[in-house]
C-alpha cells in the first residue's frame, strides 16, 4: 500500500489538462522574447545564448535560458554519459529558443496544434514517449497559418502545476 500512496499523476497530463488556465503568482516576472509573452518564477537564474548546444535535454535547472540562435547549433555527435536515475530525473526550467537557426537547432516536428490565447501552440512529436525527453515538454508558439516565433522547452519537474502556470502564461505579444 506504501508504493501505491506515491503514485500521482503525470506532471504531462497536468500541464495539457483541460480547464481554467493558472493564474501567475504575483512574485513571478513577466518576460517577452522572441515576440511571446510569458511567466516564470523570478527566483530562476536568467541565461542568454547566442548557439543552442543541442545535447541534452536543454533545460537548465531552476533556470530561464533565453537564446537566440544566431549561430548553427554545435555539430553533433556529442559526448554522452551514461545517464544515472538522477541524470533522468525532470527538473523545472525553461529554455526558449528563437533566431534565425532556431528550427534547426531544436530539430522536432511538431504535430499537435491548438489554438490558446491567438497563438498556435503545436506540441513536438516526441511528447509522452518517455526516455531521455520524457521530463521535458518541447512546443513551438506561432501565430496562425505562420511560422513558429519560437520554441520551447519546459521541465515537467514535481506536480507539473508550476509548468502548468508557465504553458497557460504564454501569449503572443
Amino acid at each position: 500500500m506504501r508504493v501505491l500512496a506515491t503514485l500521482n499523476r503525470s506532471p504531462l497530463s497536468v500541464v495539457l489538462g483541460k480547464g481554467k488556465a493558472s493564474p501567475v503568482p504575483a512574485g513571478w516576472a513577466r518576460h517577452q522574447f522572441g515576440g511571446v509573452r510569458f511567466a516564470a518564477p523570478r527566483t530562476w537564474h536568467r541565461h542568454s545564448q547566442t548557439q543552442w548546444a543541442t545535447c541534452g535535454t536543454g533545460v537548465v535547472p531552476g533556470s530561464l535560458v533565453l537564446i537566440d540562435a544566431v549561430k548553427p547549433p554545435l555539430a553533433l555527435p556529442c559526448p554522452f554519459p551514461l545517464p544515472d536515475a538522477a541524470a533522468l530525473a525532470a527538473q523545472p526550467g525553461l529554455t526558449a529558443v528563437t533566431g534565425e537557426f532556431a528550427a534547426r537547432s531544436v530539430g522536432e516536428h511538431f504535430t499537435r496544434c491548438q489554438l490558446r490565447h491567438r497563438a498556435r501552440i503545436c506540441l513536438a512529436a516526441v511528447t509522452g514517449r518517455g526516455g531521455f525527453l520524457s521530463g521535458v515538454l518541447i512546443f513551438s508558439v506561432a501565430r496562425p497559418h505562420h511560422h513558429p516565433a519560437a520554441f520551447f522547452l519546459l521541465g515537467l519537474s514535481g506536480s507539473g502545476a508550476r509548468a502548468r502556470t508557465i504553458f497557460d502564461s504564454m501569449t503572443l505579444r
